[in-house]
């Protein structure tokens, strides 16, 4: 299987497009069209039962002056130098409000959307003493 988030199958211009995009359904449109299975789905916010997670989010869009965007799911996020276009094109994305999460860590819930961590992050926050349900639940509390 190759690898077609590398450098060489991802079009130099992508960031350009996403740069001059007019909002965030334009902006994965153009990463869905540009590098398909990459970016898997988006979310408007973190579940109510992690409300760490959600003013972290919020914390780090206000000191970069961009308000939250959307919490992209991507089929995963690259370190090297292979993948030099899309570790810009995520640092462009965090940089306009958007929180880039791995396919593994995060879900939806199954009844409003919203992010729900997975149990090994769930069990992490909770190791950590950050405000977390009793117990892992692929839905919200409320929901």
């Amino acid at each position: 299987m190759t690898d077609s988030y590398t450098d060489s199958h991802i079009n130099s211009n992508v960031l350009t497009m996403l740069k001059s995009s007019a909002n965030s359904t334009e902006a994965e449109n153009i990463l869905k069209e540009n590098i398909p299975d990459w970016l898997l789905y988006s979310m408007e916010a973190y579940s109510a039962d992690y409300p760490t997670l959600q003013k972290n989010w919020e914390y780090l869009c206000g000191k970069i002056g961009n308000p939250p965007q959307k919490i992209v799911i991507v089929e995963n996020v690259y370190f090297d130098d292979e993948h030099k276009v899309l570790m810009e094109i995520c640092n462009f994305l965090t940089k306009n409000g958007y929180c880039i999460r791995r396919k593994d860590e995060y879900i939806p819930c199954e009844v409003c959307e919203k992010a729900v961590p997975c149990v090994e992050i769930y069990e992490n926050l909770k190791r950590r003493g950050i405000t977390v349900p009793d117990i892992w639940r692929k839905k919200c509390k409320e929901c």
